[in-house]
């Protein structure tokens, strides 16, 4: 079975939150980088020596009532980045800051998600994306994104938790979002289900109403797939579904062939507990309890 709270969180330092101090290349790019449409994108960010020569990107909605989560998300990215000098092997590593959201929705958008996958696709420096938060626009960005020239662009998720986009469900899900035959989306997230009955065991426990549990590993696993690559799209992908990682941020734990995680062990490493208002509030890091797992097990379960 695999390890629930392993694929709940991706726990990165609090310094993530932190994170600041962007350096921008001109929009129009540099090196071997051509930036991404300024209608939903940040300029072009890297603090590197020399000049990039892939981007990657990340794609939340940055409006709305999920701002203080996604910003979270993003500041793990920069701080990833920051850590190791804006590399990722031998690879010098751009970022832009993509929104999929509109002021006029207040959240995720479709049509704003399927142009930000169309320009994903038409940007041959463009190697991966640490995205989506909402299921339902990795549903419309995933197939555009898989028939991009170059063997498709990968779409690596913290957050999505709807099981049809990986596994088999009724109709023809999840085939209809691979046209390509071939998977280029993968998740360090567990299914609503499983998700939901460890939050609120957990919430409970701690006396918190609502608490919002940020993810740093995707960022980590997709740097690492570009440091073991050739630099090509198709190689990035490749490199996903190999991935094995010991003692990362949220415990050890493997990508199968369908894009979820597998082999988990060791648990998650530490819970970030915030209270949400205006802004995000620590009030407590925890490692989990082994009662409050089987649990949320059972629950999950029925």
């Amino acid at each position: 079975m695999l390890g629930l709270l392993a694929g709940l969180i991706g726990v990165l330092a609090l310094a993530a939150a932190g994170c600041g101090g962007k350096k921008s290349s001109s929009s129009s790019g540099g090196g071997n980088v051509t930036a991404l449409p300024a209608s939903s994108c940040t300029p072009i960010e890297y603090k590197g020596d020399g000049k990039p020569d892939v981007l990657i990107a990340t794609d939340f909605p940055m409006q709305g009532s999920s701002r203080t989560q996604t910003l979270q998300i993003v500041g793990a990215t920069r701080y990833l980045l920051d850590q190791q000098g804006w590399k990722a092997g031998d690879h010098k590593v751009a970022l832009q800051v993509c929104d999929d959201s509109t002021a006029q929705a207040a959240k995720w958008d479709p049509d704003k998600c399927s142009r930000n996958a169309h320009g994903y696709a038409q940007d041959a420096s463009l190697i991966g994306v640490v995205g989506t938060f909402n299921s339902g626009c990795a549903a419309i960005e995933i197939p555009v994104m898989n028939q991009a020239p170059g063997g498709g662009v990968l779409l690596l998720s913290p957050a999505n938790t709807y099981g049809c986009l990986t596994e088999p469900c009724a109709g023809n899900e999840p085939e209809k979002y691979y046209p390509s035959g071939k998977r280029n989306y993968a998740r360090v997230a567990p299914s609503d289900p499983n998700q939901g009955a460890v939050m609120a065991e957990f919430a409970k426990s701690q006396g918190v109403n609502s608490i919002y549990i940020l993810g740093g590993q995707a960022a980590r696993v997709l740097l690492d797939a570009i440091a073991n690559s050739d630099g090509s799209r198709a190689g990035v992908i490749a490199e996903i579904f190999k991935t094995k990682i010991n003692n990362g941020l949220i415990g050890s734990f493997e990508i199968n062939k369908n894009g979820d995680i597998t082999g988990a062990k060791g648990a998650a490493l530490l819970f970030t507990i915030y209270k949400g208002s205006d802004h995000l509030v620590t009030t407590k890091t925890a490692a989990p309890k082994a009662n409050l797992v089987d649990a949320a097990r059972k629950k999950a379960a029925g």
